[in-house]
Order: structure tokens, then C-alpha cells, then sequence
């Protein structure tokens, strides 16, 4: 009997498309700890709230770790910052 692949969670592939987005655009390679503390900005309130886009996703500006500015995607059901834009401080 043939074996059914696992599905991979979306807060899965939410953290790793937000990691190959910051090093696309940004040069960064995430690692966990500094992955943790995006999320941990965001959540405490220590990056800068620009918008909602629905009653799950908001928009944050928050700083990387080699100094840039970044506007960082972020899914509240799902606890995960989504993917990382250039910061053109619209919303």
C-alpha cells in the first residue's frame, strides 16, 4: 500500500518563504534567534504598527539585524511574521 506524504503546516512555510524573502531582498540570512526576535518585536510591540490588511495580517516596521528597515508581514492567528517588503512607508 502506497505511504501518503505529510503535508507541511503553513506557519512552516510562512517562516521559511519570510526567510528566502530577506535574504532576496535584504542580503540576510535569519537565523532562529534573530528570526525569534522579529516575532518577539512585533508581538511586544517594539517595532512600529503601520497597518491592518484584514482581521489576521498586519504591517509592521521593524529593524534588521545588519540595520535596515524592513516592513515585516505579520499573521496573528498563526503567531509568524509571513514575509519581509521594502520599506516605502506606505500601507
Amino acid at each position: 500500500m502506497p505511504t501518503r506524504r505529510k503535508r507541511i503546516k503553513r506557519k512552516v512555510l510562512q517562516e521559511w518563504h519570510m526567510r528566502t524573502r530577506a535574504y532576496m531582498r535584504y542580503g540576510v540570512i535569519l537565523e532562529d534567534a534573530e528570526y525569534r526576535k522579529l516575532v518577539d518585536d512585533v508581538q511586544h510591540g517594539r517595532a512600529e504598527f503601520l497597518c491592518r490588511e484584514s482581521r489576521r495580517v498586519t504591517k509592521w516596521r521593524v529593524r534588521l539585524s545588519n540595520g535596515e528597515r524592513a516592513i515585516a508581514v505579520y499573521d496573528e492567528k498563526r503567531k509568524r511574521v509571513m514575509t519581509l517588503l521594502y520599506d516605502v512607508s506606505d500601507c
